[in-house]
């Protein structure tokens, strides 16, 4: 009878925990698997599945329930890629060295999110985008067509974090200019060897860099549109993949991406809110804190939204209600994950600025707006520590409009 190997089995039990969204112990039978492939010599295999050890603990990081744990398993993925690399090493010629680098690359990223400090993360990171643009052209050297795909998308990946870190106008339109050749040699890689499920990662990173990147960065309104639009393609496209390739993951994300542009292109809020509605229910089923922050974050845009065109006293309140709740969850899971803020601050100025719009009593309206003042000023601070120059502009602007509300209600009282 044949024996089945060691690697086969831990293969499995894996494939059985991650069905399960139990990353962390996929994570032990993977890097058991990989040892055992590295025991007896295999190590182009043996490397491929210390990169999906190291992944898992990627999302595994993702679930953590404290800062602490987020930073501890995000630094044990670091590791796992260090790992992989170190692997790598021993495959020889090019196909080997485009791996390392590879490897690198994820090792570098995963480290450059532990960096407290802001612009020396960015420094990090920048260096890191430098790393997968030699591996880039490392695969494309070995010929290495089934790995060149994959790396555009850790490329991609490494690029947007980067962006999140940046804000001024010749750097993002560089770095969208970058992102859109990138991910159209990926999306040629990608659809030559069939991985639906890298496809839909691509397109659905792709329409990330087309969502409000374009208005931050292009001056021409008509460019703006022909951006979004093809964004919203990209978007459409993403779904399409990812529903089926059936990840939970991806199929929530390209929800919430399509979410994003149905709301900007169409001005289709009911349906925007379905989508990322579709998102929450996936990011709970995984348990992804960055999948629910986003979620969160984007029902309570859209609600926000809604209520500032409600005439209705009461519907009003309801829909500020449901905004601040979810921009409070939302900014709950941010911060777990110690993640940049962009507009999910938002509603927690606007909603009890709306909420005291409805309210006779005076002192009432001054409370809210109070809160929302309040509320802005602690975001402020943790969209400055968290490095999103974005954000912290929105919330300047929030904070403004609280004292000038405030100085206004001040006035009339007198």
């Amino acid at each position: 009878m044949t024996q089945i190997p060691p690697s086969r089995i831990y293969q499995k039990l894996a494939l059985e925990r991650e069905a399960e969204f139990d990353w962390v112990e996929a994570e032990k039978y993977r890097r058991s698997a990989a040892e055992d492939l590295v025991a007896k010599g295999e190590y182009l295999d043996a490397g491929e599945i210390q990169e999906r050890a190291a992944y898992s603990l990627r999302r595994a990081a993702y679930q953590a329930e404290t800062v602490e744990a987020f930073r501890g398993l995000l630094e044990s993925a670091s590791l796992g890629y260090g790992r992989a690399a170190e692997i790598y090493e021993e495959v020889e010629g090019q196909r080997g060295e485009a791996r390392v680098l590879s490897s690198r690359g994820m090792e570098h990223f995963h480290r450059s999110w532990l960096i407290v400090d802001p612009p020396e993360r960015k420094v990090q990171m920048a260096l890191c985008v430098e790393m997968f643009r030699e591996a880039l052209r490392a695969c494309e050297d070995a010929e290495d067509g089934s790995r060149y795909g994959r790396v555009c998308n850790n490329y991609l990946g490494a690029l947007f974090s980067y962006s999140e870190l940046t804000f001024t106008q010749t750097e993002g339109l560089e770095i969208l200019n970058d992102a859109l050749e990138v991910g159209s040699r990926a999306l040629k890689a990608l659809n030559r060897i069939g991985d639906e499920g890298e496809l839909a990662l691509c397109y659905y990173q792709l329409s990330m860099f087309l969502s409000d990147r374009p208005m931050a960065v292009i001056e021409s309104v008509e460019r703006q549109q022909e951006l979004l639009e093809r964004g919203m393609g990209y978007a459409e496209k993403a779904v399409e993949l990812s529903m089926e390739d059936g990840d939970p993951y991806l199929i929530g994300v390209s929800h919430g991406a399509l979410g994003y542009f149905t709301f900007e292109v169409k001005r289709d809020i009911e349906t925007a809110k379905s989508l990322a509605g579709r998102q929450l229910e996936y990011g709970k089923k995984i348990g992804d804190r960055l999948v629910l922050a986003r979620a969160y974050e984007s029902l309570a845009y859209y609600t926000d939204t809604s209520a500032f065109s409600e005439e209705d006293r009461e519907k009003i309140k309801a829909a500020a209600t449901e905004a601040l709740n979810d921009a409070n969850e939302a900014m709950s899971n941010y911060r777990v994950v110690s993640h940049p803020v962009v507009t999910a601050p938002l509603p927690r100025n606007h909603a009890p600025y709306l909420l005291g719009t409805v309210e006779t009593d005076r002192e009432l309206k001054y409370r809210y707006e109070l809160q929302g003042l309040e509320t802005s000023l602690a975001d402020l601070k943790y969209a400055q520590e968290s490095g999103s120059l974005l954000g912290e502009m929105y919330l300047y602007h929030a904070v403004g409009s609280s004292y000038l509300s405030l100085a206004k209600l001040e006035r009339d009282e007198k």
